[in-house]
């Protein structure tokens, strides 16, 4: 459920098609400068509710996110 509701944040906020993006999805190939993953990590913490204490770099995932949403629960 969290990773569907994210992919679903990720392609309405960047415009992207569901097609697009999965769990493999690297921050990088959606987030095109430091300032736009901060936005999402923004969306994020707002969308689930939750404070996020992380420093994701350009290659984490999709999946890598949905976890640490998991675990801010």
């Amino acid at each position: 459920m969290i990773l569907e509701k994210l992919l679903a944040l990720i392609c309405d906020e960047f415009g992207l098609d569901s097609s697009d993006v999965n769990e493999g999805t690297t921050l990088e190939n959606i987030a095109s400068d430091e300032f736009e993953l901060q936005e999402l990590i923004g969306s994020v913490e707002s969308e689930f509710e939750i404070e996020l204490d992380i420093e994701p770099a350009d290659d984490w995932t999709i999946g890598d996110l949905a976890k640490a949403v998991s675990d801010a629960y």
